[in-house]
């Protein structure tokens, strides 16, 4: 029944399609369009963009400027159904509603790929798009000629490179924002040395005081500071190319944008103290965090604000890292390309590496109680090769192979203040809560988790696709890659504390005492599991089909595959089997420890419109993917529960137009509509409230599931969509005026993976808005505001640790206007 439903949908979507255009089709002509022609490398090879079978949105550099677009989270805010954002912890990547949960064992679902390298790991999105030609976005899996981990789609970003025979030019920009106290910098020269050598310098950076107010210590935040450098070297020789781009970035941040959004109790006080349940009170763990947090808070700091759009009450509780983080990476990428008997033969090898250390205030308030520290090493090598075949208009083909290595360890450490700053003791009859929960037996003000993770992931795999000119008006093609991937990891944890030894991670201990006040804060437990290994090997195909229906329409359908791999749980709640000897850590982890590979099937039709006389083009698809074992993350406040969800279903129309109705008007804009749907979620973990219904219920400290069949994804908006209008206006020989105005609407979303209704994020429109004048020397003023309404969103919503009933926002930025300068040389 479900397929005949897919089958009536596609038959009368492409029949409307069809309707739709014949007046249209009628009345063409073969004008020359005002639109530019526009080129992509989204299918391995330059082709235009009606020539791409497949769902893409395009963002030229011309946009990427009017729009004032820095880094990847400003230019997801302009592509309907994508986004990006940085949480608490990982970075939240999503498109179609697919993406990664906040794991670090977790591959990313979509991947981006930088001049060819690809983007593995959500840190690396901290770095500035910097001087970049043009994005692509190419939504759905792309299993074939991309391979693992782009189940939900691709980022494809390509960087500008030197004009070999061009002269010594570039270009500067510097903007100025009052708001947030922001400087940008943005410049590129162009460097002829010879006729076949060239060199491209380019450079960032950008410093602000953050666009949150700290009510608590009357600051703003969070304060940051970045940098960008490419250098990049261009040879010619006979009928070869060589390109070698070597990028190095560094992003500071201090102090974070979060906010404790509600403060609450999931039931009352003495329930959460085990003190007041109907059933079984001594069977009831206590809730120590909700004791701790809710006596103090109430004594201490009576004037908490919370709910506040962009208003955050921290502490910056510090741990060994001062709160916020940096990270530092490098990289380098070598492109080779060559004709040989007519093939094209391109190689590129990528290296790239970054370090992180990140400090987290994590109680998300004035407390100074908990914090988080993470130190991370990431290296990553690729090589890939890719041949394609001559030019026919009979049978082409391209065939290739990609081999990565990448390496990732990480150490987290949460520090406990366990009297509160001095403060336990005003609330309490004993100084610490080591003393409290043993009766006096045993104290120490300060203790710690430390938990690596150390992994090691290689992949090789070879393609192949196909293309077929079947005759004029239909092509076929057609994709087959084969995959082998291996991971490998080393995980430990291990609790210490000032009354055992230290706080080190090289001075652990297995006291009783500290050991049950971890496992009752955060159902931690110490672990030192030897290596463990596991090995996937995937066959994913693809097929499709183009039909010029005339030189104006262009229909496509396509079948394509794509997976994620699977791994292991990189959370500080690793499962694990419980020790049989006493004073000895597990080394043996639970089935759970390991999650099993997605798997995802994506159905698509569409058309491409082109008309040259009208100065329009448009683009619309009809999507269906099925997914398989999708990896689930849920923090229920006291720690991490990971899991596959059984079966996930996603339909959804894609719009996407440019329309010059005269030579001073471009109006463009582009529309994504989803439905998300469980098909089987049945061991979902719970909310907060539900854990400590079930606690109550039950007197059980874990197991809380739900069923969530039927229900929605994170981040899965129904309806996005984002529209802009060009205005240009001749107002001299010499002097051009420019008016960009672009609205961008989001519906409303979850975030944190258990639906709760505490954490739905509301319906939000935003508007941005340049006026330039430009001489006709290349110099240039604009005056811009982004957020026009100052509409102060939160893009994620998570439980507050430790108070379960209480929620922690993570806030976007509110109205920036600013001024910007700029020149080309």
């Amino acid at each position: 029944m479900l397929l005949n439903k897919k089958v009536f949908f596609v038959i009368s979507f492409m029949s409307t399609i069809g309707l739709f255009t014949q007046d249209l089709i009628s009345q063409d002509d073969e004008s020359t369009s005002r639109l530019e022609e526009v080129v992509v490398t989204a299918q391995k090879k330059e082709e235009g963009l009606s020539e791409v079978p497949i769902s893409i949105q395009v963002i030229s550099d011309e946009r990427i400027a009017d729009l004032g677009i820095t880094s990847l989270t400003s230019l997801a805010d302009h592509v309907p159904g994508l986004h990006i954002s940085k949480g608490a912890g990982e970075w939240n990547i999503y498109m179609r509603g697919i993406g990664s949960k906040a794991n670090k064992g977790f591959s990313q679902s979509i991947t981006q790929f930088i001049d060819g390298m690809p983007i593995t790991a959500g840190q690396q999105y901290a770095a500035a798009m910097l001087d970049i030609e043009r994005v692509e976005v190419l939504k759905g899996a792309q299993g074939v000629l991309f391979g693992k981990n782009t189940i939900g789609g691709v980022i494809n970003a390509v960087s500008k490179s030197p004009e070999i025979g061009g002269g010594f030019d570039g270009y500067w920009k510097v903007t100025r924002a009052t708001e947030f106290d922001t400087w940008k910098f943005q410049g590129a020269t162009n460097i002829p040395i010879n006729d076949s050598f060239a060199m491209r310098v380019a450079y960032s950076s950008e410093t602000s005081d953050g666009y949150t107010k700290n009510l608590y210590l009357g600051t703003d935040g969070p304060e940051n500071q970045a940098e960008s450098l490419r250098v990049t070297f261009l040879k010619q020789h006979e009928n070869a190319e060589v390109s070698l781009k070597l990028t190095s970035s560094s992003n500071t941040k201090r102090s974070q944008e979060s906010g404790i959004s509600t403060w609450a109790l999931a039931a009352p006080f003495p329930v959460l103290a085990g003190q007041g349940a109907v059933i079984g009170q001594a069977t009831i763990p206590p809730y120590t965090g909700a004791v701790i947090a809710w006596n103090i808070m109430g004594n201490s700091f009576p004037d908490l604000v919370s709910g506040q759009p962009g208003m955050t009450y921290l502490d910056n509780t510090q741990g060994l890292n001062p709160t916020g983080g940096t990270v530092d990476s490098d990289s380098a990428i070598l492109n080779i390309t060559m004709s040989w008997n007519d093939f094209d033969i391109k190689s590129t090898t990528s290296y790239s590496e970054y370090d992180y250390v990140w400090g987290l205030d994590a109680d998300f308030g004035p407390l100074p109680f908990l914090s988080t520290d993470s130190y991370h090493d990431f290296q990553s090598f690729t090589q890939e090769i890719v041949i394609t075949s001559p030019q026919s208009d009979k049978f082409e083909y391209i065939a290739g192979m990609f081999y990565d290595d990448v390496n990732y360890y990480s150490i987290n450490n949460g520090t406990f203040d366990m009297t509160v700053g001095g403060l336990f003791a005003d609330a309490f009859p004993l100084p610490n809560v080591f003393a409290l929960q043993t009766q006096g037996q045993f104290s120490a003000p300060d203790a710690a988790t430390h938990t690596l993770f150390d992994q090691n992931s290689t992949s090789l795999s070879v393609f192949f696709e196909g293309t077929l000119y079947v005759n004029d008006q239909l092509t076929l093609k057609a994709g087959v890659r084969n995959s082998d991937d291996d991971k490998d990891v080393k995980g430990s944890q291990v609790m210490s504390s000032t009354g055992t030894g230290g706080l080190g991670i090289d001075t652990p201990t297995m006291a009783p005492p500290v050991l049950g006040v971890f496992n009752a804060l955060l159902k931690r437990a110490p672990y030192n599991f030897p290596v463990q290994s596991r090995s996937d090997s995937f066959t994913t195909t693809s097929f499709k089909a183009m039909y010029d229906l005339n030189d104006n329409v262009k229909l496509y359908g396509s079948y394509a595959e794509g997976y994620k791999a699977g791994g292991f749980d990189g959370s500080e709640n690793a499962p694990k089997v419980a020790s049989t000897t006493p004073g000895v850590p597990s080394i043996t982890p639970g089935a759970e420890f390991q999650f099993e590979p997605e798997e995802a099937e994506t159905i698509e039709v569409g058309a491409k419109l082109d008309f040259p006389s009208r100065s329009l083009r448009a683009s619309i698809a009809y999507f269906t993917t099925d997914y398989k074992d999708l990896q689930t993350s849920t923090f229920d406040g006291s720690g991490f529960v990971v899991t596959n969800a059984a079966s996930a279903e996603i339909d959804g129309v894609e719009f996407d137009f440019t329309w010059a109705p005269t030579d001073n008007l471009v109006i463009g804009g582009s529309v994504t509509s989803l439905d998300f749907a469980y098909l089987e979620f049945t061991n979902a973990g719970c909310t907060a409230p539900q854990d400590v219904a079930y606690r109550i219920a039950t007197g059980v400290k874990d197991g809380c599931e739900q069923d969530l069949t039927g229900r929605t994804g994170d981040y899965a908006p129904e309806m996005s969509s984002s529209l802009y209008v060009n205005y240009y206006q001749t107002l001299s020989n010499d002097r051009t005026f420019k008016l960009s105005v672009s609205g961008n609407s989001v519906g409303e979303y979850y975030s944190s993976g258990d639906l709760d209704p505490n954490g739905i994020h509301d319906n939000a429109t935003k508007i941005d808005a340049r006026a330039s004048i430009t001489n006709s020397n290349g110099f240039e003023v604009s005056l811009y505001a982004k957020n026009l309404t100052d509409r102060i969103t939160a893009h994620q919503i998570f439980d507050l640790p430790l108070v379960p009933g209480s929620y922690f926002s993570m806030w976007s930025p509110g109205r920036e206007v600013g001024l910007t300068l700029s020149a080309k040389f």
